[in-house]
């Protein structure tokens, strides 16, 4: 129903602003179920580069109880295709010195989207902090202006503490300032990263066009000309935006990707390995399935930490 009255209002009044503000404003897929699903501590936290509201989930909760321990069960269907994970948590206590993530929504999602990874994380014995999403705020900024107030909250609360970042595709584009600015960084992990702005949002409008015949109302030209407008207002360049330009060369990056996803092909991302820049072709998923953690995405991410030094199981 929101991407229905969005295309009617905007093919009501002809006016590309309203477009705009729309796609700046966009909320994607519910994934906690209508907020059944509320696992973290609602925090918030102000520097002289404003202020964000994240999620903190050293110590996951359900209905205000602590979790040690939670069983998962995940059904998700594209395509007419369903597919079905399960996974068995089981937390321990943190560490007072545990290794930090900072994790990065994508667009059209919000923090409480991330709770799982977060789960995922904290039961590798890591902090998980999740930063509000891109369209998660007035000021649509790509996320950079998250990143930048979550630097200071790392400087001030988290001193001495590791730190790993994991963005999902434009979650990629804070990768770089982070890895710049940030004491103790060890490596980031990128799903389906964004590179370029425009593109990617083309795809995705092509995707949806594919699927629903009312966006075909909506030229391509339109949309291009709102992609180009929002990055023109946010004030920030290709290179700002692509992670393999901010991103320092000798930076630790895991890198997962998936041919049949358009906007961030496995393809075009398997040529930027390096030797700190591992990349993985994970199974054959859509942009949108690429959300979740499937199994062999925590596999990988798992052996990666190893790689760097870092053995979760054997440290708390």
């Amino acid at each position: 129903m929101r991407l229905v009255f969005l295309v009617s209002f905007v093919l009501l009044t002809g006016c590309s602003s309203i477009l705009q503000h729309k796609l700046e404003h966009y909320r994607g897929l519910d994934l906690t179920a209508g907020g059944q699903f509320e696992f973290a501590e609602h925090k918030q936290f102000c520097s002289d580069k404003g202020c964000i509201d994240y999620l903190d989930l050293s110590q996951p909760v359900l209905k205000g109880a602590a979790l040690e321990e939670f069983d998962w069960s995940f059904e998700f269907t594209v395509n007419q295709q369903r597919q079905v994970d399960t996974h068995q948590f089981r937390f321990k206590p943190l560490k007072n010195n545990a290794p930090v993530i900072l994790i990065l929504p994508g667009y059209g999602m919000h923090k409480a989207d991330m709770q799982f990874t977060a789960l995922y994380f904290r039961e590798q014995g890591l902090w998980p902090i999740i930063l509000p999403g891109p369209t998660e705020t007035n000021h649509f900024d790509f996320g950079l202006n998250h990143a930048q107030v979550s630097i200071d909250l790392v400087r001030q609360q988290f001193a001495g503490h590791a730190v790993f970042g994991f963005g999902f595709s434009m979650g990629a584009a804070a990768m770089g300032p982070l890895s710049q600015q940030l004491p103790h960084w060890q490596g980031g992990i990128l799903v389906a990263p964004m590179q370029n702005f425009v593109a990617a949002g083309g795809e995705v409008f092509q995707t949806i066009r594919n699927q629903a015949w009312w966006y075909t109302f909506i030229s391509a030209h339109r949309i291009r000309e709102a992609l180009l407008s929002i990055q023109h207002a946010a004030e920030r360049t290709d290179a700002e935006l692509d992670f393999l330009q901010n991103m320092p060369a000798q930076a630790n990056l895991l890198i997962l990707a998936s041919n049949t996803d358009k906007v961030a092909p496995f393809s075009a991302l398997a040529v930027h390995a390096s030797d700190t820049q591992q990349v993985i072709r994970v199974a054959d998923r859509y942009h949108p399935e690429l959300t979740y953690l499937w199994p062999e995405m925590r596999l990988a991410i798992v052996s990666w930490l190893h790689h760097l030094g870092y053995s979760p199981s054997a440290e708390y």
